[in-house]
């Protein structure tokens, strides 16, 4: 919005109309508009499908590119020495033609813009060029990057980028006369054998990628409705207007005013532009792939309908009883826009007044409009102290039903109290906003609605606020489950994709990528299996029931409390079903947490516990590394056997410089800001527990003994699990080389962000295998069924016996 306002004073055509004062700022002729983005967003996902469709899809590509300079070979003669001097002229006068419209539009602005899009688009178009003249072959051999020869194709870049950077400042007549020039030269030069369709798609797509990336940085056509043509929409609306003051900027980008009118109140309207659906598609993209309850949600068609919804909510609300502006009028706004005009509600929203301006009475009557909302199903979808309104008796009026839904679902209406209850919390605290909503609407309403009281079921605006309050949504929803009675919340599922399924996925991708060619180097996998040695599966099998107990062991060795075993064994079977769905065994250990809590075990108890026992894991861990890697390079010294599978502990010089390197890191990760306070809030403490809980248990022998043990249990248990799987396939490591490549590979598979591992820990394990000699074959053979059997058979069991605990009550 611009800093200055600027006072006019237009006479409508309107033969009883008189002059009308309109205050607002100065109407700018650019804008950020919503579209722009939503644009900017498919120039992009187009031109990388593009590129990666003629690589994966190279054979087929390259198929219909031959057809389609086959069919362009068949133009007539004539037809195509006309396409020719037409693609000529184009290539002469276009830019004659773009110097010439921008002379004519007087937009210095969009000048530099068309002239960085022309300079942009072709030097990006040489770029490309240049980068894909590279043999590049995709990993496991799924195809081979076309390369563009012909450097013609930045013509068609930076035309592309012209006419896009220009096309909203066009009539679309001549914006359709631009686009169909740059096609005919597109498609006489693909029929002259110029060009390749390949080169002419990546051409047009950057071009365009460039041009709406610009539009979207620099704004393009101000769109919005002046404050002339919404005082003529509404006098032909019959709202005899005097005075038009501009108030600001409302939700979605619409603009707010308010219109003074001859012996009635004042008016409040709210104008949209063409802009709005394209807000809309945005925000309900993002809803869509950000949160699960969003997907049956459709935006409209038209801004037509989408303004005609909200003054249908708007009328069967106040039908229904509930204090709400009544809706004098919808109109049409030029240029393509709409408004919606309601009687002006004098007074201040409820927001930001605080706990002493803000009186019981008001929050009864606040929550009484939640009531009866909720009794008609009518969700307004953004209920909170900012749309709420009191006159000068403090009296409350809801406002703003732009999100409004009729015939809603509880789940929004659910959302609505959660959302109300939350927003009144900040301003007069948890414990007076929950007695009040609970005094008005009931404690069965606010319980049923506490699934909702998570930050993802709430507005942004009310996140916000949420966050300058620290402990304030636990403080919320602690008093809701004291005063509903609740034993125990669940807490909706609302993230459809979360950041930590993001991460493993990727992970998941790049260590498939890395198995994949290992699985390539495989010649005969049959044979190998033909001729496995398979009674080895069975102690196999054995050692993966003594991870198990180790497991136990060490669980029951966390806490000072008595646990019992075999309850106890059993959520170590079910944590390996859990692990398999949750990375870096985080399930696991949120269920040992709970296992214990139901066993009685104070919650900050089994939570030190549960940190403590993977603590001592860690250590068990880096010390079995370092003794196997003392014992294989002195059995590898001593020994006459291949140099090329010998492994020795490393010499000062390595030792310094990996500690050197350690420590760098951790200097620069404290540097951070980001880090540091994921070290203070999360590690630390972890660290500060650990040290507590050992020092606790050292007064008690037997229990530090069982936590260390069955850290070592479960370490060898894994260890001897994979020495049975490589005598399988013939063996080959000496029992020291395969430690040392179990332990080192587990500790880089640890940090990959995947459930157990997987992908990260079969390709580190086939390389070091291959490492120490052993044939693909046999190093892929082993390293599966040691997998199949530590880590898939797991499954089965473990579901059964997690259902078997829930059913008992003990998770």
């Amino acid at each position: 919005m611009a800093t200055t306002e600027s006072i006019t004073a237009a006479h409508l055509d309107q033969p009883h109309r008189g002059l009308v004062e309109i205050i607002e700022p100065d109407h700018e002729h650019y804008a950020r508009a919503p579209g722009d983005v939503l644009r900017v967003g498919s120039a992009l996902a187009i031109f990388i499908v593009t590129l990666l469709a003629a690589a994966i899809l190279r054979s087929v590509i390259s198929g219909a590119e031959a057809d389609v300079v086959n069919l362009t070979s068949l133009v007539p003669s004539p037809v195509a020495s006309v396409l020719t001097s037409i693609a000529s002229a184009v290539g002469f006068f276009g830019p004659l033609a773009v110097a010439g419209t921008l002379v004519a539009i007087r937009r210095f602005r969009v000048a530099l813009m068309v002239l960085g899009g022309i300079v942009l688009a072709g030097l990006g178009m040489w770029a490309v060029s240049k980068a894909l003249s590279v043999q590049v072959v995709l990993p496991a051999n799924l195809g081979e990057l076309r390369t563009i020869q012909y450097p013609g194709s930045q013509f068609v870049a930076s035309s592309a980028a012209a006419i896009t950077i220009l096309g909203p400042w066009l009539p679309r007549f001549f914006r359709r006369i631009a686009i169909g020039l740059v096609a005919t030269v597109a498609f006489t030069n693909i029929a002259s054998g110029t060009y390749v369709p390949y080169e002419v798609a990546v051409a047009i797509v950057l071009g365009w990628l460039v041009g709406v990336s610009l539009l979207a940085i620099f704004g393009s056509v101000n769109r919005r409705p002046s404050g002339a043509s919404v005082a003529e929409a509404l006098q032909r609306a019959g709202i005899d207007l005097y005075r038009l003051e501009m108030l600001g900027r409302g939700l979605r980008g619409s603009s707010i005013y308010r219109a003074d009118v001859q012996d009635d109140r004042a008016k409040f309207v709210k104008v949209f532009s063409e802009d709005q659906r394209d807000a809309d598609l945005l925000v309900q993209f993002y809803r869509w792939i950000r949160l699960r309850d969003a997907a049956d949600e459709r935006p409209f068609s038209t801004l037509r309908r989408s303004v005609e919804h909200e003054a249908l909510i708007a009328l069967k609300a106040a039908d229904e009883g509930v204090p709400t502006a009544r809706m004098v009028a919808v109109a049409e706004v030029d240029p393509d826009g709409m408004l919606l005009c309601y009687d002006y509600v004098a007074g201040d929203t409820l927001e930001g007044l605080g706990p002493d301006a803000i009186t019981d009475e008001m929050l009864r009557g606040t929550w009484r409009i939640a009531a009866r909302l909720r009794q008609r199903h009518i969700a307004h979808r953004d209920l909170r102290l900012a749309h709420i309104v009191a006159d000068e008796h403090g009296a409350p009026t809801v406002v703003d039903f732009g999100f409004g839904e009729l015939a809603a679902r509880q789940v929004q209406l659910r959302s609505d109290i959660a959302e109300l209850l939350c927003s009144t919390a900040v301003e007069v605290g948890a414990e007076r906003a929950v007695a009040i909503a609970a005094e008005v609407i009931g404690p069965d309403v606010l319980g049923d609605a506490s699934s909702r009281i998570q930050p993802l079921a709430l507005t942004r605006a009310t996140r916000q606020q949420l966050k300058e309050h620290d402990g304030l949504i636990g403080q919320i929803q602690a008093e809701v489950q004291r005063v509903a009675g609740l034993d125990e919340v669940r807490y909706e599922e609302l993230a459809r994709i979360k950041a930590r399924t993001v991460v493993t996925v990727v992970a998941m991708t790049i260590a498939f990528y890395a198995l994949i060619p290992r699985l390539a180097e495989v010649s005969d996998i049959g044979a190998t299996l033909a001729s496995a040695k398979w009674y080895w599966a069975i102690p196999l099998v054995f050692f993966l029931l003594v991870t198990w107990v180790g497991a136990t062991v060490g669980v029951i060795g966390s806490v000072p409390d008595r646990l019992p075993f075999f309850p106890m064994l059993a959520a170590q079977v079910s944590a390996s079903f859990v692990d398999t769905l949750a990375p870096a065994s985080v399930g696991g250990m949120a269920l040992n947490t709970r296992f214990m809590q139901k066993r009685g075990v104070e919650p900050a108890v089994a939570v030190a516990g549960v940190g403590l026992n993977a603590v001592s894991g860690f250590i068990v861990h880096i010390v079995l590394l370092g003794v196997f890697i003392l014992w294989a390079g002195s059995s590898s010294s001593s020994a006459a056997g291949n140099a090329s599978s010998s492994l020795r502990a490393p010499d000062g010089k390595t030792t310094a410089i990996v500690v050197g390197g350690l420590m760098i890191v951790v200097m620069m990760a404290w540097a951070l800001p980001i880090t540091r306070r994921v070290a203070r809030t999360r590690l630390v403490p972890l660290l500060r527990d650990a040290v507590r809980g050992l020092r606790d248990l050292g007064r008690k022998p037997r229990k530090l003994v069982a936590l260390f043990g069955g850290s070592v249990i479960v370490t060898f248990g894994f260890y001897f699990a994979l020495l049975c799987a490589v005598q399988a396939f013939g063996g080959g490591p000496t029992p020291a080389q395969l430690g040392v490549a179990y332990l080192a590979a587990f500790a880089v598979a640890i940090l990959a962000p995947t459930p157990g591992g997987l992908g990260a820990l079969e390709a580190a394990l086939i390389a070091a295998f291959q490492r120490l000699g052993m044939t693909p074959d046999a190093a892929v053979g082993s390293v599966f069924l040691f997998r199949v059997g530590t880590f898939w058979l797991p499954v089965l069991p473990g579901w059964i016996t997690l259902g078997f605990l829930r059913r008992r009550g003990d998770l």
